[in-house]
C-alpha cells in the first residue's frame, strides 16, 4: 500500500476552487488519464462510471464521488477496492486558496507512475484555476 500527497496554491478563492472540484465533470481536465463514461446521483453521492489508464492498460469500473461543501473536501474511491483519494481546499487570501490532493492505493509497484500523474494533475490544476 502507498499513500501520496501533493499541495499547491491556486489563484482563486476557496469557494470557487471547491466548486470546480465538486463537479466531477472537471475531473478529466486535471487528471488526464481519467474519462467519465456516465454519472448518477444516489442519496446525494455521485456514482460515476470511470475509466482510467495506468501502466498502458485501461481500467474501467464504478467509482464513488462525494463533495462535502462544509469541509470543502471531495472524496472518491472504488467500492470494495483499495483505492481512494481526496482533494481539500483551504482558504488563503480573498483571491487564493490551498489545494491538497491525497491518494491511497494498494499497489506499491505503481508509485513512480502515480507520482508522475499527481505532478501532472497539480500542474493542470494550477493552469485551470489561475484565471477563475
Amino acid at each position: 500500500m502507498a499513500d501520496f500527497e501533493r499541495s499547491t496554491t491556486v489563484g482563486v478563492g476557496a469557494d470557487s476552487a471547491f466548486a470546480f472540484f465538486a463537479d466531477p465533470q472537471h475531473l478529466p481536465e486535471y487528471v488526464t488519464t481519467m474519462r467519465l463514461e456516465e454519472t448518477t446521483v444516489v442519496d446525494g453521492d455521485l456514482e460515476a462510471g470511470a475509466e482510467a489508464e495506468t501502466h498502458a492498460r485501461n481500467h474501467a469500473g464504478e467509482a464513488r464521488f462525494f463533495a462535502d461543501r462544509t469541509a470543502r473536501r471531495v472524496e472518491w474511491g472504488l467500492p470494495g477496492g483499495d483505492y481512494a483519494g481526496s482533494i481539500t481546499v483551504a482558504a488563503g487570501t480573498a483571491s487564493t486558496s490551498a489545494v491538497t490532493i491525497r491518494l491511497h492505493i494498494g499497489d506499491d509497484a505503481a508509485t513512480a507512475e502515480v507520482d508522475k500523474a499527481l505532478d501532472q494533475a497539480v500542474r493542470n490544476i494550477g493552469r485551470l484555476l489561475s484565471g477563475r
